[in-house]
């Protein structure tokens, strides 16, 4: 009785991961790829980033301004005697923090806009509502501290220094509920933005765009009386007698003559 050999196992072999061009977006990249994409492409507003890619260094970019918080309270323990040194080394740590922090997100942030088939010019919404949010808000405030002052002033007669102070008082409020309320829609803005699926058009923003067009379709060809047929697929509409014309004019005075009329022979 014959013997065989059992065949050894294959080894499960993992996929290898392809690593796109520099200007197009990583799907399924780790945290490390993309802290590496993200120093790499910190000059470059062109091209696209993956939805892994940008949450990735946004967490990154936020464990970073943690880290300087964390660290301020040492930096500021180093000058314990020199007010103006401790301030100025906590004031550097949190500019500098701060400029890059806001640098990376805007440049990432457009590649992701670009991945979706965006425009980065969207952007410019959050930013704008972001900014004017807190303005508005420390406006308010302002205005609600002078309403406490108006009420202080003597040259007024008391009803009257009690209305300019409750107008004064309301148009704060309502400016630092505005402020709020911008800041909170800036927010909401930006992570609707940024949760928006990939796009393969948004290959228009890449360095050496691809453009993903159909290719249009023939013309159908023209024909004149004195042209032969090109068309040679048999039709049943076509009577037998008039199945041999070469000529369209030929066809024609056959349809004049009508079905009973012997067809001209063709010279």
């Amino acid at each position: 009785m014959a013997q065989y050999q059992a065949t050894p196992p294959i080894p499960r072999q993992l996929p290898v991961q392809y690593e796109p061009p520099f200007d197009q977006p990583w799907y399924g990249i780790d945290f490390g790829k993309a802290l590496a994409r993200l120093w790499q492409k910190a000059f470059v507003c062109s091209g696209r980033a993956s939805r892994s890619e940008y949450w990735y260094s946004i967490l990154f970019l936020a464990l970073i301004n943690i880290g300087s918080k964390v660290l301020l309270p040492f930096v500021t323990k180093l000058f314990p005697d020199d007010i103006p040194a401790q301030f100025y080394s906590g004031l550097g740590i949190v500019v500098l923090t701060f400029v890059a922090t806001v640098f990376f997100m805007f440049t990432i942030s457009l590649r992701r806009l670009h991945d979706a088939n965006l425009s980065g010019h969207w952007l410019w919404l959050p930013i704008s509502l972001h900014l004017a949010g807190p303005a508005l808000t420390l406006y308010g405030i302002v205005r609600v501290f002078k309403a406490s002052l108006s009420g202080r002033i003597t040259s007024l007669d008391e009803p009257e220094r009690t209305q300019v102070s409750r107008m004064v008082e309301q148009e704060g409020y309502l400016l630092i509920i505005v402020g709020l309320a911008c800041f909170c829609a800036s927010l909401v803005i930006m992570l609707v933005l940024m949760c928006k699926e990939s796009n393969p058009l948004g290959a228009r923003f890449d360095r050496n765009p691809v453009l993903l067009t159909m290719p249009s379709p023939a013309p159908y060809p023209i024909y004149t009386q004195n042209e032969y047929w090109q068309d040679t697929t048999p039709n049943q509409d076509i009577r037998p007698e008039t199945a041999h014309f070469e000529t369209a004019t030929q066809y024609n005075e056959a349809e004049q003559r009508g079905p009973g009329i012997a067809p001209e022979p063709h010279i």
